[in-house]
């Protein structure tokens, strides 16, 4: 290595195996954050559902989370500027914590739209700090395998949250305590991160908004990923019920679409390490519309379901993974601050409106409204894609 000496080679690499310490650390942190996501949706709902509240109210209430990643994400880049990328983490887990022992204690359901705002502030502090961190350290030569292998790890937590909750129960204090601990454990690995985090700008490049204008596309995925996760998440097994499956066999589509997006995410970041990242995107978009119109056709048929589901599940969960790597192939450090916060209040944004769109979609026409929404947003996608011209990478990179 020219320019370098013994002890610089030495130095260099320590400061190297410290990056790597740190990134496994807010990876596996993360982990924790999706089982905890996981575990708390249906918590939340079955124990709502116990006080007779209506099921309206309930959807109002599981959208605090939401509400705070929208009013948020101005204020997510000069928060992470002011106190780190690490002390960020510890926040949001300390706002979580706290929010799921009160919501615990407290049976009020007004203080649990506070609560939940809260709890879901937390979550989208540490989401935020996370992805710019992994995104800001992360060498360009191996950016989607890292990416994918957080998303991997993130959707498998999210995965194994109903599991959990299947062993802790939805009465009284115990499931909160648990879920409080989950995300409590969360912070475990962090001290390994000390020392390694990047240093985020007090004054970021750009503003949230200029990070959005400037790469719509890469935005643009946040944003039909979170309408076609929501509304697939919330409604494929009524989609399925609806097809004339039973109980078991409507629950079991999601599974399969749910296993598809973890084990695809891998493959995909491979492949993007050694491949147009963009044209790869647009393919996932193309397959996500496509299997979604033939799922109407393949209901009834297990050897054509469950394969379309899994590749349907694949294609569909990496438009994240590959709008998250793009990001970071986009956007500098000094930038991705504020790049991931307009990101993820994107995929926010979608998911608010998936799952109430797709509903009235399915309304009008039962066995096609959902496969039909999906593929609707994935093909507005696909010829926004195919209609621009891929912008230069960041510059420094």
């Amino acid at each position: 290595m020219p320019g370098l000496d013994g002890d610089g080679i030495a130095v260099a690499a320590a400061a190297r195996g410290q990056r790597r310490r740190g990134l496994a650390a807010v990876i596996a942190s993360t982990t924790g954050a999706g089982l905890t996501i996981g575990i708390t949706y249906p918590l939340l709902t079955l124990v709502l559902e116990g006080w007779d509240v209506a099921p309206a109210v309930i959807g109002l209430n599981s959208a605090m989370p939401a509400l705070a990643a929208l009013g948020l994400a101005p204020l997510l880049p000069r928060l992470m500027g002011a106190i780190g990328a690490l002390r960020a983490l510890y926040l949001g887990i300390g706002l979580t914590v706290a929010a799921l022992l009160a919501m615990g204690l407290v049976h009020d359901l007004a203080a649990w739209f506070v609560l939940r705002f809260v709890g879901g502030a937390g979550l989208v502090v540490h989401w935020a700090a996370s992805e710019a961190w992994i995104n800001a350290v992360t060498d360009e030569r191996r950016r989607g395998r890292v990416i994918a292998l957080y998303t991997t790890l993130f959707s498998a937590g999210l995965a194994g949250g109903p599991l959990v909750l299947g062993l802790v129960g939805t009465d009284g204090l115990a499931p909160f305590l648990a879920v409080a601990a989950v995300i409590a454990a969360s912070a475990l690995p962090l001290p390994a991160a000390r020392g390694a985090a990047p240093v985020m700008p007090t004054r970021p490049a750009r503003s949230v908004l200029a990070a959005l204008v400037a790469a719509p596309l890469v935005m643009a995925a946040a944003l039909v990923s979170g309408f076609a996760d929501t509304g697939v998440l919330a409604l494929l097994p009524l989609h399925g019920l609806r097809s004339g499956l039973d109980e078991a066999a409507a629950v079991a589509m999601l599974s399969a679409f749910v296993l598809g997006g973890i084990a695809l995410q891998l493959p995909l970041g491979w492949l993007g390490d050694r491949g147009d990242r963009r044209r790869l995107l647009l393919l996932c978009a193309g397959a996500c519309a496509l299997l979604a119109l033939l799922l109407p056709l393949a209901v009834g048929r297990p050897g054509t379901l469950w394969p379309l589901l899994f590749l349907w599940g694949g294609s569909q969960i990496g438009l994240y993974t590959l709008g998250l790597i793009l990001l970071g192939e986009r956007f500098g450090p000094a930038e991705l601050a504020a790049a991931n916060a307009a990101f993820i209040a994107l995929y926010e944004a979608g998911s608010l409106v998936g799952p109430a769109a797709i509903g009235g979609a399915m309304q009008l026409l039962p066995a096609w409204g959902l496969p039909a929404g999906v593929a609707l947003a994935a093909g507005l996608f696909l010829a926004m894609g195919l209609a621009r011209r891929p912008p230069p990478p960041a510059s420094g990179r």
